[in-house]
């Protein structure tokens, strides 16, 4: 006899059925998202900014619904991208009121930074810090100083104006003005800037990888003239588009390309002109760009160098860029970087346009003191940072009285365990040069601090293929 009738073990299959769904209804129940949804942000201390530029930052608005449990996470989001702006000391972003009905307020506060800047300048001529701390034993004659006055924001639209002239080693004359919105959508900029430089001294040649200069107390080594304009275009938050023409105007003195190196521009051509046109695409999702911990970007840029029959250069050359930023807490990150260049033709261009690695942000950390010439380059970076300090310094009591919005320093410390890797393909001034076309490699730990979270420096110890050590300060990571 079997131990349950069909009768009974039909009803049982119900029952069964019945109890497993209502099982998973109530597990289902248990792991509900809840909604909650915005009626107003509400914008703070913003005395000079004007408030759209500042919602155009953010990927929300009155109206939306967010996940409760994502809550958190898109306000710190939101809350960099104003930070990204650099135009405020602070910013908070936090829920002012939250109602029975699941319905919340946001409240976004920031305090804004000094949007004038009238101040002496005293800089370095030299490509960075370490060259002239050490192979110019820190001589005055090779900085600049004189005069800057800088004004930010002062539409209200984060747009800054800059004059600037120098004497000493560099005579030069700056002015630039540049607004990140021009139309009512938020979606296009423009920039303008004139530069006149000259100075009685110039790098010439290359020689076992360090610059060889020609200087003459009684005449200017190079003079040049620059001029630009600019159109940006902005049509997503993360999306930016560039448009660049610019013309050059450089002079040298008859020394140089006579008698001291020919190639400088051509045997016996004294002066360079040229007009070019540079577009730029760049995708930036990173949570702070001065020195970020999570997010990617990439840029592609296409430069023509060369564009009407008169012009003195024909050169064109593509770069890319792309980093990767992987936080794996709130303390501890990981940075992947990589720069490419590539340029056409392959022929041989005039050494004053030859520069390849050791100029500016394209740079094998550790090798500081050198430069590889050429026309391609490739960099790979990586670095691993963990933060240890994450303090507001606060300024002391007389300051405060003076200046109401200097209140305090946000800073943050991190220890950083860095490694480099590059390549310069140079195949027409590669000789008594020996670092050229050929793999460079540098691993090290540095100290990096952050303030206002957009002012990085780096002090770093540094070990090279080569076998050689140093430390190096940075202000460009």
């Amino acid at each position: 006899m079997p131990f349950l009738s069909k009768n009974r073990r039909f009803f049982t299959l119900i029952l069964l059925f019945w109890c497993t769904r209502l099982f998973a209804q109530n597990n289902m129940d248990s792991t509900q998202i809840f909604f909650v949804k915005i009626d107003s942000i509400v914008v703070e201390g913003n005395k000079i900014t004007r408030k759209p530029l500042i919602l155009r930052e953010l990927d929300i608005q009155p109206g939306d619904s967010i996940a409760v449990d994502e809550l958190d996470k898109i306000l710190l989001r939101n809350r960099n991208r104003v930070v990204n702006l650099q135009i405020f000391n602070d910013v908070t972003f936090v829920v002012s009121r939250w109602n029975s009905r699941d319905h919340v307020s946001l409240r976004l506060k920031v305090r804004e930074a000094w949007y004038w800047f009238p101040s002496p300048v005293f800089e370095l001529v030299d490509r960075n810090f370490n060259v002239w701390w050490t192979e110019f034993n820190r001589s005055l004659k090779r900085t600049n100083y004189g005069g800057d006055y800088t004004q930010k924001n002062i539409t209200g639209h984060a747009d800054i104006m800059s004059l600037t002239a120098t004497a000493g080693y560099n005579q030069r004359f700056s002015a630039r003005y540049l607004t990140p919105t021009i139309n009512r959508k938020q979606t296009i900029g423009m920039q303008l800037a004139f530069t006149y430089a000259r100075t009685r001294e110039v790098a010439v040649r290359t020689l076992n990888n360090k610059l060889v200069f020609f200087s003459n107390p009684e005449i200017y080594a190079i003079q040049r003239y620059t001029g630009e304009l600019s159109l940006t275009w902005r049509p997503g938050l993360f999306h930016f588009h560039s448009f660049l023409l610019e013309h050059r105007y450089t002079r040298i003195a008859d020394t140089i390309a006579n008698e001291i190196n020919p190639d400088f521009f051509a045997p016996g051509v004294t002066t360079q002109q040229h007009n070019s046109f540079v577009y730029t695409h760049s995708f930036d999702n990173r949570d702070i760009r001065a020195y970020p911990m999570h997010g990617w970007n990439t840029l592609f840029e296409f430069r023509q160098n060369g564009l009407l029959p008169g012009d003195d250069l024909f050169l064109s050359r593509l770069r890319f860029e792309a980093s990767k930023f992987t936080s794996f807490n709130k303390w501890l990150s990981l940075e992947t970087g990589i720069r490419l260049r590539y340029s056409l033709p392959r022929r041989r261009p005039p050494y004053f346009n030859n520069q390849s690695l050791g100029y500016g942000a394209d740079l094998v950390r550790g090798y500081e003191y050198y430069v590889m010439d050429g026309l391609d380059l490739g960099v790979v970076k990586t670095s691993v940072r963990a933060k240890f300090f994450n303090r507001d310094i606060h300024y002391p009591k007389f300051i405060k009285k003076v200046c109401s919005r200097c209140k305090f320093i946000g800073t943050e410390a991190y220890v950083s365990i860095l490694n480099d890797f590059g390549y310069a393909y140079d195949p027409w001034f590669f000789n008594n040069n020996a670092l050229t076309n050929r793999p460079l490699y540098a691993t090290g730990v540095g100290l990096d601090l952050v303030f206002y979270k957009r002012s990085p420096m780096q002090i770093a110890w540094m070990q090279t293929v080569t076998g050689q050590q140093g430390v190096f300060f940075r202000t460009r990571l």
